[in-house]
Parts: C-alpha cells; sequence; structure tokens
C-alpha cells in the first residue's frame, strides 16, 4: 500500500508525465470520462474536486455542459487546467480539498465530481463531509495500489462498505483500465 502524498510530489508528477498534458482523447481515463459524461444530464451545475490538470473539464466543457468550478492542491496541474482551457481559466483553483473553507465560498452546484482522488487522502470522509447534503457525487476508485494509493477496493461491496454512511450508492460501474489489467470503479451517489 502506498502513502500519502504532497503536493510537490503531484507537481512533480504533473510535470514529468506527459498525459497529463495532453488532450482528453489521449487520456489512459477516456474510458472512464466517457461513463461519466454518459451519467450526466444538459442540468446539472458540476463542480469537480480534485479536477487534476483539466482534461475531464475540458471533455465536459466541449459538450456543452455546466462545469462551474474545479479545484485542486497541485499549483502544476491547475497551471496545466488553465493552459489547456483558455477560454475557461478562470474556473480552475489551487485549493486544498480537506479544508472546509474550500467548500463555503464554491459557486451553487447540484453534482460533484471526485474522480481519482479519494484513494489519494487518508482523511477522505472530510471531503465527503464538506459537500451540501443531497447534492449528486460522482467518483472512482481503483481496484489497484499505487504508491500514492493509501487505499484500494477489491470489489463494490467494499466500496459500499466505506461509504455507505455518507453516501447513499445508487450504482457502480467497472471500468476496464491498463489493458485490462485492472479496473476504475466509478460510482454514481447522492450525499446523506
Amino acid at each position: 500500500m502506498g502513502v500519502e502524498r504532497s503536493s510537490n510530489y503531484y507537481n512533480t508528477l504533473y510535470s514529468a508525465i506527459t498525459s497529463y498534458s495532453k488532450t482528453y482523447i489521449e487520456s489512459p481515463y477516456i474510458y472512464v470520462w466517457d461513463k461519466t459524461i454518459d451519467m450526466l444530464s444538459d442540468d446539472e451545475v458540476i463542480v469537480e474536486v480534485g479536477c487534476g490538470t483539466g482534461q475531464l473539464a475540458n471533455y465536459i466543457l466541449e459538450v456543452g455542459l455546466k462545469y462551474v468550478y474545479g479545484f485542486d492542491f497541485s499549483s502544476t496541474a491547475i497551471a496545466i487546467a488553465k493552459k489547456q482551457n483558455p477560454n475557461h481559466a478562470d474556473l480552475f483553483h489551487v485549493k486544498n480539498a480537506l479544508l472546509l473553507d474550500t467548500y463555503l465560498n464554491l459557486p451553487k452546484y447540484d453534482t460533484v465530481i471526485c474522480l481519482e482522488t479519494l484513494e489519494h487522502i487518508i482523511e477522505d470522509f472530510k471531503i465527503l463531509w464538506c459537500l451540501k447534503k443531497g447534492c449528486r457525487v460522482i467518483f472512482s476508485v481503483p481496484d489497484f495500489d499505487f504508491e500514492a494509493h493509501v487505499r484500494h477496493f477489491k470489489n463494490a461491496k467494499e466500496i459500499i462498505t466505506r461509504y455507505s454512511n455518507v453516501l447513499d450508492i445508487k450504482s457502480i460501474y467497472e471500468i476496464p483500465h491498463n489493458n485490462g489489467n485492472s479496473k476504475i470503479f466509478l460510482c454514481d451517489s447522492i450525499r446523506k
């Protein structure tokens, strides 16, 4: 099992790995993002927790959905997100997802997207408890270990067991990842 990493770790990672600066179509996460887009409707107002380099945001904005705010604690990721989304650079912010203040000044939203984020954070519940009650939460978690994963999940039951106190999970999709050698669980839920 990996360990929780600082923003400096991610700053270095985002600078070194060129796939984070490519278009969303070229990302290894495109299949997760395709399903995420399919799950969204035109009237949802979206905030993204852990937006990384803004690739998913770019996809969401390109298809005309209402993406109003994205944040990440990596300043390098946010700089790339602004560059990838020049017409929407004002939507991306360097913020810490573990601080309540981050959530107090968000624009109005009804949907939160939090993909490939919770497995990196020891205190993942802090994020979920900060979200407004009744909002839709689309999140993903992996079934594989990595140096920066503090947890991963073998199956859907483990996800439900961990998060059912704070989220009413409606559905879980298993999406092949890394040429089918692993998978990502994409979850659709409501904040209780």
